[in-house]
């Protein structure tokens, strides 16, 4: 068995915002109220994402397009639970 994990949608969405921005992880963390630990688990797929966090996103970085953070998310959420990850 492979320890090799697909990263998420919003894994690739995430990482991608931050760094077509120029925002260094630890930035993005501390501006999100977060360790940069748990950021990088986000963005690795080690981790998922909460609602709250989405919410903090929107509030943080008003000009990332909302509709594809949420389409992200709920398609990371979907992809989660059709590998029995949820």
């Amino acid at each position: 068995m492979s320890n090799i994990r697909k990263r998420s949608t919003f894994a690739k969405f995430i990482q991608s915002y931050r760094i077509n921005r120029g925002l260094l992880l630890g930035e993005m963390a501390e501006r999100l109220g977060i360790g940069s630990a748990e950021l990088s688990s986000i963005e690795g797929g080690r981790q998922g994402l909460d609602w709250w966090l989405l919410d903090v996103i929107r509030d943080e970085y008003p000009d990332i397009n909302k509709d594809d953070l949420t389409d992200a998310f709920v398609e990371s959420r979907n992809e989660q639970r059709s590998a029995g990850r949820d």
